[in-house]
């Protein structure tokens, strides 16, 4: 069962999702967000980066569809999305496996110099791609940069993905996509 603060923030994460702001999750709002991708990073279209980035954002639709598409009409609404993520944070095997997967694909989508981490303006630039002003973006990443390092490892990612699908209102993780 779902917490009050972590329902708030799956609440945002799945309208961070929705593209078309239609209410519902489907494999065009993951298209979409790999197309505003590769359009924030100039990967030409037909590229390896395009495609790799592409093929990113459908195994995600994918995933999210095959663990949250209960009734199967190609699409998840909000109620289904919640569900499947109530059923995911209480399965420790699962939760771990999505959240290792889930970070490893952020950060290729995001790690656009290839060092192993998120900079803050490479991380700024992905969740722009969720629609979220530069400020918010920065606000962001300014309360997850803990350390002050000035980027994001992967098992800085981890750990701030746990916190974010964890239910303490004040982790860092909170703001792993902006504020909720």
């Amino acid at each position: 069962m779902l917490g009050k603060i972590q329902k708030r923030k799956l609440t945002a994460l799945f309208q961070r999702h929705d593209g078309n702001k239609d209410g519902f999750l489907t494999k065009a709002d993951y298209e979409g967000f790999a197309k505003r991708v590769c359009k924030l990073w100039k990967y030409a279209a037909g590229s390896p980066l395009y495609k790799a980035t592409y093929a990113q954002n459908v195994a995600v639709w994918d995933y999210v569809q095959a663990v949250a598409d209960k009734n199967k009409d190609g699409q998840v609404s909000l109620d289904e999305f919640l569900t499947s993520y109530g059923v995911t944070l209480s399965d420790p095997k699962l939760f771990d496996s999505m959240v290792v997967q889930y970070c490893t694909t952020m950060l290729k989508m995001g790690d656009v110099d290839g060092d192993g981490k998120l900079s803050g303006a490479e991380f700024v630039g992905f969740l722009q791609c969720y629609g979220l002003p530069k400020k918010e973006a920065q606000e962001a990443f300014r309360r997850l940069d803990v350390g002050g390092t000035g980027y994001l490892d992967i098992d800085e990612t981890m750990k701030l993905a746990k916190e974010f699908y964890g239910d303490d209102p004040n982790a860092p993780g909170n703001w792993l996509f902006g504020p909720f």
